[in-house]
Parts: structure tokens; sequence; C-alpha cells
């Protein structure tokens, strides 16, 4: 046998610094990628974002739509069209000669 073939207690040392080195490097990279903090986990809080941000844009909308038509119902600017489409919705009133036609809204 040839010494160069022994395995020697420095080879065996060698060894395993390395071992722990590419198990301490795997485990932070794994945690990096699939952690509570890592890749994934940011990829599924940009979708959400990315989803939360729409729903606020529609609601913005539709707040603003309701400001327009409130607005109209003010007493410094009321519109009598809107205050008389209100009323008769409101109290279910009509004039004899008009016919009332209500449709279901749709959601």
């Amino acid at each position: 046998m040839a010494f160069d073939t022994l395995i020697t207690g420095d080879k065996i040392k060698h060894g395993l610094v390395i071992g722990v080195c590419v198990a301490i490097v795997a485990y932070f990279v794994s945690h990096g990628i699939m952690g509570e903090r890592g890749f994934i986990s940011l990829s599924q809080v940009e979708y959400q974002i990315a989803g939360a941000k729409g729903d606020l844009e529609k609601i913005q909308k539709e707040r603003q739509t309701l400001e327009a038509r409130t607005k109209l119902l003010r007493p410094d600017g009321l519109d009598l069209d809107m205050l008389d489409e209100r009323a008769r919705a409101t109290l279910g009133y009509t004039k004899p000669n008009e016919y009332v036609v209500l449709f279901e809204k749709k959601k």
C-alpha cells in the first residue's frame, strides 16, 4: 500500500469541515428560497398586493360615483331631477299618467 492512498486524520477533518460548510450554505439557501420570508413567499405577497390594488381601484371608482350622486342632493347645489328620482324611488310615488317599470339590479 502506498502512503498517498491512505486516509489520514487531516483528510477526515478537511472533509468534515467542507461537509459542514456545504450543509450550512444549503440550509441558508433553502430558507432564502422556501422560507417564511423567501422568494416564494415574496411572490405570493406581490400577488396579494396586486389583487388588493385592483379592489382598491374598484372601490375608489364606486366611491367617486356615490359622491357625485350625493353632491347633487346637497342643499347648496340641489338637482331637482335627482331629488324627484330619489323621492319616487323611496316613497313609491307616481303621477297618474305614468307607468313604472322596475328592473332588477345585476350583480
